[in-house]
Parts: C-alpha cells; sequence; structure tokens
C-alpha cells in the first residue's frame, strides 16, 4: 500500500547562510552600482546570473507521487517532468523496501478504486489486488530502467487464482508419485486447453490455436512457479508484454484440468481473459513439485506467431 503520499509542491532549498550571504553580495553590488550611475545597464544581467546561481544550488526534485489540481487523480512524476503513462509499473514510493503495482492510463493517470481496462482490480490506493490482498515484491527485484512509458496497456494482462476449496478435487490422484503426475502432463495441458477453447466456442468467440513456442513458456512458468507463486518470475521478470505474451493465468493446487479451468471460470477476471475477443493463440503449462502440489499456467498472444 502506498504510504505518505502527499500533493508534491516543488521546493527549491538552498543553504539558508549561503542565500543571505549571496543577499548581502548583491546588496553590496547595487550599492556600488548608485555609486557609479552608468553601471546600471548591468543591473538586470547581474540580476539574472544572481536568481541562476541560486536555482542551480537549490538542488533537483524528486520522484514522488503528485495529486492532480485539475483532475482527482493521481500521477507518479520522476522529478524531471515526465511520468509513468499506459502500462503498470511497480512503484516502492515510500521506500520501505516494498513495491506495489500500479497502472497507469495514456494520460499518466493512475487507476484507483476500480477495474483497470484489462481487466484487474486495484484498490483506493491503486494497488494492484488478488482476492483482496495487494501484490508485492521487493524493490530490488524491480529494474533499474523501470520507466518504460511505451507498453500497451492491453499486453499488460496478468492475474492469478489460488484455489483454497479442494475438496472436491481431492482423490487418489494425490497419493500417486510426481513421475505419475509428470507422465499425464501432456495428456493434462491438452486437455485444459480443449476445455479453455469449448468454453469461448459457447459464449460465440472464436476458438484460440494451440502455439508450440507459448507451450513451452508456459511450462517454463509452471515449474517457476514451484520457486515463486507470482506472475513476477523468480528472477523479477514480468512475462506479459515480452516475448509475445499477452495474458497469463495461473493457479495452484487443483489436481485436474477440469478443475483447473473451473477456478478460474469462477473468477471475474480470470473469466475475463479466457474470453478475451482479441486473443488468437495459447499454450498451457503443468508442473508438480517434489511435495505433490500441482501448478498450471495458460498463456495468451494476439499475435498468430508470438516469439
Amino acid at each position: 500500500m502506498k504510504k505518505n503520499i502527499r500533493k508534491k509542491t516543488r521546493l527549491f532549498r538552498a543553504p539558508m547562510s549561503l542565500i543571505h550571504s549571496l543577499g548581502n553580495s548583491l546588496r553590496v553590488l547595487l550599492g556600488s552600482l548608485r555609486a557609479f550611475p552608468g553601471s546600471l545597464c548591468l543591473l538586470p544581467s547581474l540580476l539574472c546570473a544572481f536568481m541562476s546561481f541560486v536555482f542551480l544550488l537549490s538542488g533537483t526534485a524528486q520522484a514522488d507521487w503528485v495529486k492532480g489540481e485539475s483532475k482527482n487523480a493521481w500521477w507518479f512524476d520522476f522529478g524531471n517532468g515526465d511520468y509513468f503513462k499506459s502500462s503498470w509499473q511497480w512503484i516502492d514510493g515510500n521506500q520501505d523496501g516494498i513495491a506495489e503495482c500500479y497502472c497507469f492510463d495514456e494520460n499518466g493517470w493512475m487507476y484507483e478504486n476500480t477495474i483497470t481496462p484489462d481487466g484487474y482490480t486495484v484498490n483506493g490506493n491503486g494497488a494492484w489486488t488478488v482476492s483482496n490482498i495487494v501484490q508485492t515484491k521487493p524493490s530490488d527485484l524491480i529494474p533499474k530502467n523501470n520507466t518504460n512509458n511505451s507498453v500497451n496497456t492491453v499486453s499488460n494482462t496478468f492475474t492469478e487464482t489460488q484455489n483454497n476449496n479442494l475438496a472436491e478435487t481431492r482423490s487418489y490422484e494425490e497419493n500417486q508419485s510426481n513421475e505419475d503426475f509428470n507422465e499425464k502432463q501432456d495428456e493434462y495441458r491438452a486437455d485444459l486447453l480443449r476445455r479453455v477453447n469449448k468454453y469461448r466456442d459457447r459464449q460465440g468467440l472464436n476458438t484460440l490455436e494451440e502455439n508450440d513456442y507459448l507451450n513451452e513458456m508456459a511450462q517454463i512458468r509452471a515449474e517457476e512457479l514451484s520457486i515463486r507463486m507470482s506472475h513476477a518470475r523468480p528472477d523479477g521478470e514480468i512475462l506479459m508484454g515480452k516475448y509475445g505474451v499477452n495474458g497469463e493465468i495461473i493457479t495452484k493446487g487443483p489436481k485436474t484440468p477440469k478443475d483447473a479451468f473451473l477456478a478460474w471460470k469462477g473468477s471475474e477476471q480470470h473469466n475475463k481473459l479466457m474470453l478475451h475477443g482479441d486473443y488468437l493463440t495459447f499454450g498451457s503449462g503443468y508442473y508438480v513439485d517434489g511435495n505433490g502440489k500441482s501448478y498450471w499456467v495458460v498463456l495468451f498472444s494476439t499475435d498468430m506467431n508470438p516469439y
């Protein structure tokens, strides 16, 4: 959650002793000019030089949240007049070492207390939430060049769910070995994609074409989820908007493709992604770790040949 957010006023401060000293010097200079009236033509230039010097000594504004004056909304100023726009961004605004994820529109205004255009929930502070839980990441995992203003908002589609009601999914498969799950890996992945396509077809939408590249990427992501259950990869990278991936849904726990599909269908955000009309291709990933925990991923793309 953002903390210590305030309306920023640009204050340019220089050490007061230095300003007083410069002021005294200016008074002496003006006295000299009065003593020699012919030198008064130099006064405008001297005053400009003096004010420029004070400005340079005052320091520069810092990156911070700014409240709009013409609109009751927030934007994030880098301190030089530039700002985030048309993108999702991880920001540690209060420098507590924990960053939250915020969505900005094409004009740089932060979405708050709403569902973003790509279907995700942000709270009253603008932070991305899943099941009312603010999603965070350590700020030291944020790429140093996290200032991309050209990211297409549509390409930043991501959501996740954890199916906590697994009573109906607990079957004999829980007692099978990890090897048994892996033997069914391809079968389960294909079954999951069939269910998504069948669901889209019933809603009058185009069916998606399975893509080998997205299958490979999704399988990598499924295995990464066993290390870090997050849309941020173990190295902190966000997949969406890169490698031709425009959407990702993930879940942990379901034991069958049907249960994974139902978990997503039962979530408004996941359901919206599965029924996104711009998607053309998809791929899936399924992985079971050494403790028998299963991880599921579906990646979507608006490109027929993502790469």
